[in-house]
């Protein structure tokens, strides 16, 4: 076996895969093996050419085992390298030992199924009817001859059906028909002209005519199995011919030659399909990630921003409105009487607890009160007003500032020389 491989970014490692089949039917087994070449010839290092020999015997192949083969070879490609196989190839030995049917006690009873007979339950009647030939009459043989005939053409009708025949096909030789010369003899030469340019100009068309209803479209075997079909259709002509007419050890051979041929078509219809673990698909998280939609899906946690409110929120406003009446003799708008109502509600909370510390400065709240109403400003009810405000609020919290040390004369010249350092 010769190989070359050849590949851009080199050639790295190269193997044959060789699985061996042994057996038939459902009882075959699968033994896969590693195998190398035994020549490597480098014309370059994109491109090998290879050769080794497969020797049959020492891979354990006996007759009947099939080999199927490929060559595999991987690349320097980086940081992953590339892998790739040629066709796979096959190698059958065939097994040419004949099966010598053996008769027993259980073939005297001739069971019949409900539709055809198989080749070789024929090729045993057949051989059952040989060795009954001087026990039983003429008639009975004869009788018994046509039977078995009667089952080969049900089993070559069944079998032409693969091949698209819808009616009986004849497989018989120009010895079988003496009377076709006869016949054409008889009838003169001046017939003969007119046949051969029917059958020329028939030819004709058959080479350039697209037949929908053709037996060899009919079915998808490839070329070989066709052909083999045939043959053994062929075969099973002849023997159900010899039987019909009471020759069945001359239908002997043509039906063991049918059953070889149907048993070689079984062998090449198996198909192989190579046994491969389970090979999931890249990942390719760099692309995947974070791209799926998330709109549907709802966050178990939440954010919520909570307004503490201030409880001494009019008092406050009323203690900047005090201090705006203090400075300006100017008249107030006419929402400074309701911000002083307001501060004027919490105040009287508070007497309600403490009435002798804040019920002086509810009634000048109130004096102050009717008269921005009427349109003057009392200046002497700010004061007491203010002060018990400024009772009520609590102390405000103190601000952040930086933190000044006081530095000695010592501790000063230390940081000097510390910061003159390189």
């Amino acid at each position: 076996m010769q190989a070359e491989i050849t590949d851009d970014y080199g050639i790295r490692s190269h193997r044959i895969v060789a699985t061996l089949a042994k057996g038939t039917g459902e009882a075959v087994k699968f033994r896969e093996q590693i195998l190398a070449f035994d020549q490597v010839k480098m014309k370059s290092p994109r491109q090998h050419d290879l050769a080794t020999v497969l020797d049959l015997h020492q891979l354990g192949m006996a007759p009947g085992d099939e080999l199927y083969f490929f060559v595999e070879a991987w690349d320097n490609r980086a940081p992953q390298a590339q892998r790739s196989r040629s066709e796979t190839f096959f190698v059958i030995l065939q097994d040419t030992v004949q099966v010598t049917l053996a008769s027993s006690a259980g073939l005297l009873i001739n069971p019949l199924p409900e539709y055809f007979r198989s080749q070789r339950q024929i090729i045993i009647d057949t051989e059952k009817l040989i060795q009954d030939k001087t026990q039983v009459s003429t008639a009975e043989f004869n009788r018994r001859s046509n039977d078995i005939g009667i089952d080969q053409k049900l089993l070559r009708l069944r079998y032409g059906q693969f091949l698209g025949e819808e009616a009986e096909s004849a497989a018989l030789s120009q010895e079988a028909m003496p009377h076709s010369s006869e016949a054409h003899e008889e009838s003169g030469h001046e017939e003969t002209a007119p046949s051969q340019a029917k059958e020329s100009a028939t030819n004709i068309v058959e080479q350039f005519a697209h037949l929908h209803d053709s037996e060899e479209n009919a079915t998808l075997f490839a070329v070989s199995i066709k052909a083999q079909l045939k043959a053994a259709l062929a075969e099973m002509w002849q023997a159900e011919l010899h039987l019909r007419t009471h020759r069945p050890e001359q239908a002997l051979p043509f039906e063991y030659r049918a059953l070889a041929l149907l048993k070689d078509v079984q062998q090449r219809e198996r198909a192989y399909v190579q046994r491969v673990g389970f090979e999931p698909a890249p990942l390719k998280p760099e692309e995947k990630r974070l791209t799926g939609d998330l709109s549907k899906i709802q966050n178990l946690t939440f954010a919520k921003e909570i307004v503490r409110e201030d409880p001494f929120a009019a008092l406050r406003r009323a203690r900047a409105l005090l201090q705006q009446i203090k400075k300006s003799p100017q008249p107030l708008e006419a929402s400074a009487t309701n911000i002083l109502e307001e501060a004027g509600q919490e105040l009287a909370q508070h007497a309600l607890q403490k009435p002798g510390r804040y019920l002086k400065a509810l009634q000048a709240l109130r004096t102050l009160i009717n008269s921005l109403s009427a349109g003057e400003v009392c200046r002497d009810c700010p004061a007491p007003i203010e002060q018990a405000i400024w009772n009520i609020l609590p102390p405000e919290p103190p601000a952040p500032s930086p933190v000044s040390t006081a530095h000695t004369s010592l501790g000063q010249r230390y940081l000097q020389k510390i910061e003159a350092q390189p």
